[in-house]
């Protein structure tokens, strides 16, 4: 008999993936990805790297494979929902896990539906998949430095990098991993960071070369960020909720949230000056500090084993 926790995660899955389907992938949204996917792909779209380069390709693929004869747009749409029900599962999944390491089932399980319901409220743009996928790449990283595995960061960060280049802020959250350890740096450590602050240069500078990168005007950003605050306050409005939530269980947190959540501001800032402050999406791997910070606060339920993980 299937455990709770996986029947939470299966069913939070069905929910997700359904509402994608039925708020996203409309006919005219479909058009547009047949239309562009290939550029997208290979890189040849000024916009490449604002829907990535990574998540169309992944859905080109499974589209090939599937091979729905003479119909693009059911073949798109099977393709699209395919690859939405993979990567919610693996987020649940993951982030299930990813909670066990601080927390009972019980508590864990209501960390689960508090991600659900600020993904589902985070669905924006055409490949809105992109920001599920750079999700699953925060949490694989987070994986990586809790069970000590931080040799493989510089290798997910290449791969993440051709998704969308916020996988470069893995970097920082991995100094307040060392940070809250209270050692000093070994060689390991610092070859590690090293070779990962790398990967985000050159692949960065690879790919500008090489196909272009959309451009970022800072001054036109945030001149747009800040045309509708009432619109933004609505939208950010759990976000915030989170972030007072994190604020009040500061001194009970673990050192590694605390130093992430000056992270997070900082996380944010850089939204605000780079991006769409609007694009909801591109917050989510921020909720892997928030939610469970909310969650410590609220049910002071951090296992006493806990630090054997992290500090």
């Amino acid at each position: 008999m299937m455990k709770t926790p996986y029947v939470i995660i299966l069913v939070l899955t069905l929910l997700s993936f359904k509402l994608v389907d039925y708020t996203t992938l409309d006919k005219n949204n479909i058009n547009f990805r047949n239309s562009r996917q290939i550029p997208l792909a290979k890189g040849y779209d000024g916009y490449s790297l604002e829907y990535g380069m990574l998540t169309p390709a992944i859905i080109y693929a499974v589209q090939k494979v599937l091979n729905v004869p003479f119909n693009i747009y059911k073949s798109q749409l099977i393709a699209s929902n395919a690859v939405n029900f993979l990567l919610f599962l693996l987020i649940y999944f993951s982030f299930f896990r990813y909670l066990k390491y601080y927390f009972r089932d019980s508590v864990s399980m209501v960390g689960l539906m508090l991600l659900a319901s600020v993904v589902t409220l985070s669905i924006n743009g055409s490949y809105p998949e992109s920001d599920f996928l750079n999700l699953l790449f925060f949490l694989a990283g987070f994986h990586l430095m809790l069970k000590g595995r931080d040799i493989f960061l510089p290798g997910l960060i290449l791969i993440g990098m051709f998704n969308e280049m916020q996988i470069s802020f893995l970097v920082v959250f991995y100094i307040c991993f060392l940070a809250a350890r209270g050692k000093r740096l070994s060689i390991r450590n610092i070859l590690i960071l090293l070779l990962s602050s790398l990967v985000c240069v050159t692949t960065y500078m690879a790919i500008d070369s090489n196909i272009g990168i959309y451009d970022i005007n800072t001054d036109l950003n945030i001149s747009n960020n800040l045309k509708n605050p009432g619109l933004l306050l609505q939208m950010w409005s759990v976000s915030i909720a989170l972030i007072v939530v994190s604020i009040f269980g500061f001194r009970s947190s673990q050192k590694f949230f605390r130093y992430a959540l000056a992270a997070v501001f900082i996380f944010i800032v850089l939204i605000f000056i780079l991006g769409n402050f609007y694009d909801s999406g591109k917050f989510l791997p921020a909720y892997l500090i928030l939610l469970p910070m909310s969650l410590n606060f609220i049910f002071g339920d951090i296992r006493s084993d806990a630090g054997q993980h992290i500090i």
